[in-house]
Parts: C-alpha cells; structure tokens; sequence
C-alpha cells in the first residue's frame, strides 16, 4: 500500500495576509487519491465549506477558529 499524508487547510483565512479569491477551485484539486485526511478549520463561509466538503470525500476533521470567517 502506498504512503498517504494529511493536511490541514484553512481556506479564506487570511493568514499573514495573504488573499484567496478562488477559495474553493484551490482545494478541489486534493481530491482522490489525495490526503489520507484533510483537517479543514472553518475559516470561510457555508457554501464554500459544503463545496470543499463535496470535493473531498474522504476522512475529514474540522475545526472552529474564533473570529474568522462563519466560525466567529
């Protein structure tokens, strides 16, 4: 069996202010075979969560961050 790695995303946070205008056409492209699992904080609003969530069927772990995007 191969070798899978995990990855931990967050989309539309604006960290060290970098800007995504493109949130959900950047992460599409993990999908399958992609990550083992993708560790989304939710940094963006609903719809494109639901989108990444449609993207990326595979083991997901998410994660509220205080302050940023619907999370807040």
């Amino acid at each position: 069996m191969g070798h899978q790695t995990s990855i931990r995303l967050s989309p539309g946070a604006g960290i060290r202010g970098a800007t995504e205008t493109d949130v959900p056409e950047m992460y599409i492209g993990l999908a399958p075979p992609g990550p083992a699992y993708v560790h989304l904080e939710l940094t963006t609003d609903d719809d494109v969560l639901i989108g990444l969530r449609r993207a990326l069927p595979g083991t997901l772990t998410q994660a509220r961050v205080a302050g940023l995007g619907s999370a807040g």
